[in-house]
């Protein structure tokens, strides 16, 4: 066991990808949500290049924002509101390689 592992145990139990704010004043960006397994709950700011030429030579800045939440328990899953507390879909759809075998 290294030493890292003495320390913590916390592991990644969930990601999301949304579009949300990042400050009460600032307008909407893309950002990844880490939960973890201790209950932490990190934001992401994605910085993702405009469509076009320039998408395929500037890199996608990443860097982190917010608050960390701490949470009693395990993050299993995230789930995103919008202002009249309807859930917003994912927009991705969940893909599994059939003819892959357990």
């Amino acid at each position: 066991m290294s030493s890292l592992e003495n320390i913590s145990s916390e592991a990644i139990q969930c990601l999301s990808f949304a579009d949300s704010y990042t400050k009460k004043s600032a307008s909407t960006y893309p950002t990844l949500w880490v939960g973890t397994s201790l209950g932490s709950v990190l934001t992401v700011m994605l910085s993702v290049p405009a469509t076009g030429d320039s998408r395929l030579s500037q890199p996608v800045a990443v860097s982190p924002c917010g608050t960390i939440f701490r949470l009693k328990g395990c993050i299993l899953t995230m789930s995103f509101l919008d202002c009249n507390g309807a859930l917003i879909p994912y927009s991705y759809e969940s893909w599994k390689d059939e003819g892959k075998q357990r």
